[in-house]
This record gives structure tokens, C-alpha cells and sequence, in this order.
């Protein structure tokens, strides 16, 4: 595709005056940039040429990038700049030192900057916030998250992935609904922009499910006078020693998040906290 002047832009050319366009743009991946389009890429090759209306030979070209002062210059060499957005504009100039007086322009934007994402809230199935290396009762999660490309080109899309799977394009919120098993899980969620660039170190979040309820034993049980009652036996003594332990092996998964208290009650009363002995 050639980018030059506009026909209007021509009409007001002196009659002699050489005429520019530019044949190509580059980028340093290798791939075509369009007029006012965007690259991952902070350098960029044009292609130009020129042609003088009177039939006298092209000298020489000149080339201005972001409006600095025109110098000499070549078709395809290769420049480099910062991102943001840039406008390049060469004019050619023939052996009667006539130039070109409306220069071929050319516009882009270059984001070679990674977007930035974020996990903003996990939510269990019980409606329960849960914070990254928390624990959960329920086999479903929802994920709520989100990408910002500041100064960029703005974010594509998300990609997602579970326990180390491949990635794969999600949205937000992204549900894992019921297909949880007990144990640690790790979610981990990037974002891409518009020209390609993929955050490097996705956002993480690690949680563990534990679903099985923990065992609990009454290991011994002493009286007041030292002896030790069985489970339905009788005591003379008005007061009793419980010593009791549990293990919260997480079931089958051998996943549980451990222990936090223990909870008894005498007679049916209310289940108030205790502990052993």
C-alpha cells in the first residue's frame, strides 16, 4: 500500500515540485503496518520513493520523525523509538534542489509494553470471599478479574488456566462450577493487548478445598478418683476428665487444612468451644 499525498494536497504542489510517497512500513517483527496502526514492536522500516513531475532525477530524501528537523536519509532504514504514538514524513528533493512541499506522512502507535491483570475477588459457591491461600468449603469458584494496558493500546482479551493446564481464552467473571476436588488449587489468569504483547507473569490466586469433615476421638476418660470409665459404665465420682484429639485427613484426597478448634456440650446443652483435656 503507498502513502502519500491526498489528490487536494497535490493541486497546491508547485508544478515543480518532486512527489513522495511511501511504499511500505515494517515493523521489527517483521510485519506490515498499516497508516494510523499499531505494533508490539519499537522499530520500524520505511520504504519510499519519489518521482519529479518535470522529469528531472530525484537527488536525494529527507526524513522527519515527530516533527523534528528534516535530515538525509534512505528508503528502507530502519528507526527506533519509544512507545507512544509517532509520525514519520520523508519528502525527496530533485537535482534542481526543488523539494517535495507536502512530505508523505505516516502515523502509528507502538506498545511493546505487557497489559497488567488483576484477580479483584474469589467467590465460593457458599458466597463466601475467599482470599488467595485461603481455604473453602465448596467445590466452586467464581473469579472476578480484570486488565489495564496504561498508555497502550488497550487490552484484547484474557486467558486463563487451572493447576497449571494450558491457557484458554475466559472471561470475567470465569466460574469453576462443582469441578473442584479437595485439595490445593492454583488459578492463574493473564491478559494480551491489541498488538500482542502478553503479561509475563500472570496474576495468581491458591486455594484449598476441604470438603470432608474432620474425625473427632474421646481418647480416655478419667474420674475424680483417677480411674479410668468407659463409655456407658457408672462413677461414684461427681467429676470426670475428658482427654480427646482429631484428624482432619481431608478424605480420600488426603487433603484437609487441619484442625482449628474443638466444640462440646454435656447433656445436649449448646456446643460451646473446649479443649483437651
Amino acid at each position: 500500500m503507498v502513502f502519500g499525498q491526498s489528490p487536494n494536497e497535490k493541486k497546491i504542489n508547485d508544478e515543480n515540485s518532486p512527489n513522495t510517497v511511501i511504499i511500505s512500513a515494517t515493523d521489527g517483527n517483521n510485519n506490515l503496518i498499516s497508516n494510523n496502526g499499531s505494533t508490539a514492536s519499537n522499530s520500524m522500516k520505511f520504504a519510499f520513493s519519489g518521482t519529479d513531475n518535470q522529469g528531472v532525477t530525484i537527488s536525494h530524501f529527507e526524513c522527519s520523525i515527530d516533527g523534528q528537523a528534516f535530515v538525509t536519509c534512505v528508503s528502507t532504514n530502519t528507526i527506533n523509538v519509544a512507545d507512544g504514538t509517532h509520525t514519520f514524513r520523508v519528502r525527496s528533493e530533485d537535482k534542481d534542489r526543488i523539494k517535495d512541499l507536502t512530505p508523505a506522512s505516516f502515523r502509528w502507535t507502538v506498545d511493546a509494553t505487557p497489559p497488567a491483570t488483576s484477580i479483584n475477588s474469589a467467590i465460593d459457591g457458599n458466597n463466601n470471599t475467599i482470599s488467595s491461600n485461603g481455604n473453602s468449603q465448596s467445590t466452586s469458584m467464581k473469579f472476578i478479574f480484570s486488565g489495564t494496558d496504561t498508555g497502550g493500546v488497550g487490552v484484547d482479551h484474557f486467558e486463563c488456566n487451572i493447576d497449571n493446564s494450558k491457557f484458554v481464552t475466559c472471561t470475567s467473571p470465569f466460574i469453576f462450577p462443582n469441578l473442584l476436588k479437595d485439595g490445593t488449587h492454583t488459578f492463574k489468569i493473564r491478559s494480551e493487548d491489541n498488538v500482542g504483547n502478553i503479561s509475563p507473569s500472570p496474576a495468581s490466586f491458591t486455594w484449598t478445598v476441604d470438603t470432608v469433615p474432620s474425625t473427632t476421638t474421646i481418647d480416655r476418660v478419667i474420674n475424680g478418683n483417677k480411674s479410668t470409665i468407659t463409655n456407658g459404665s457408672n462413677t461414684g465420682s461427681k467429676s470426670i476428665t475428658f482427654t480427646f484429639s482429631a484428624n482432619d485427613t481431608g478424605g480420600k484426597e488426603d487433603r484437609g487444612v487441619g484442625i482449628n478448634h474443638f466444640e462440646c456440650n454435656i447433656d445436649n446443652s449448646k456446643f460451646v468451644t473446649c479443649t483437651s483435656p
